[in-house]
């Protein structure tokens, strides 16, 4: 019963979500960062390993804007060498792909769908990359005990992303990167405090 649950309230999500994101444009296209690299980021997926225990909280899959996430990477005051990048809601990997043009000291993605994690793998794969893929509920994720910068691109809702905030939570250092709609629940975490803004991504840090 709660799958199906699960599935309806998925379901309704993604309709309540049109008027404010569009309709998918589906899987076959392909944006420039796409055809440049010969990598599959591009497309919407509604509907994301429904069966999950936290499905019903999930946003559907659409890829990060490249200039928003290259701009969030370049002013968040932080020597990425020194610090371990994290996408959560990784998806297809875009994210990933770019910090690994940032020179971040380690790379590590989750997401709680087997389908987007297989893609990203592949994508990783086929440039080269060396970042970590974890398939699993991010609020079950243990984030590891070093400077982190870690970037939400609206992934889940409010009910989620409190549990990882507060999984986050830590005295070393920890900086922030949220886009799009949602951002505005990290603000109630006041142990982040915010720095910097561009368009609908929201910098945040605790040092």
């Amino acid at each position: 019963m709660g799958a199906l649950y699960n599935i309806f309230a998925r379901i309704v999500r993604r309709i309540l979500e049109i008027p404010s994101r569009g309709f998918p444009t589906g899987q076959t296209y392909r944006e420039p960062f796409d055809e440049a690299l010969g990598v599959k980021t591009s497309g919407v997926v509604w509907l994301t390993n429904v069966w999950a225990k936290n499905s019903a909280h999930g946003v559907r899959y659409e890829p990060c804007s490249v200039a928003k996430c290259n701009w969030a990477m370049e002013n968040a005051g932080i020597n990425p060498q020194e610090f371990t990048f994290i996408d959560i809601g990784c998806g297809k990997g875009r994210p990933l792909i770019i910090a690994s043009q940032h020179n971040f000291a380690e790379l590590i993605g989750v997401d709680f769908s087997p389908k987007l994690c297989k893609i990203a793998k592949a994508n990783l794969q086929k440039l080269g990359i060396s970042a970590e893929v974890i398939c699993q509920d991010a609020t079950l994720f243990q984030f590891p005990p070093k400077d982190v910068f870690v970037f939400f691109y609206h992934p889940f809702d409010s009910t989620i992303l409190d549990k990882v905030l507060d999984n986050l939570h830590s005295t070393r250092r920890i900086a922030v990167a949220y886009e799009g709609k949602g951002r505005a629940d990290v603000a109630k975490h006041e142990w982040l405090k915010q720095f910097a803004s561009f368009q609908d991504v929201i910098l945040y840090r605790n040092f």
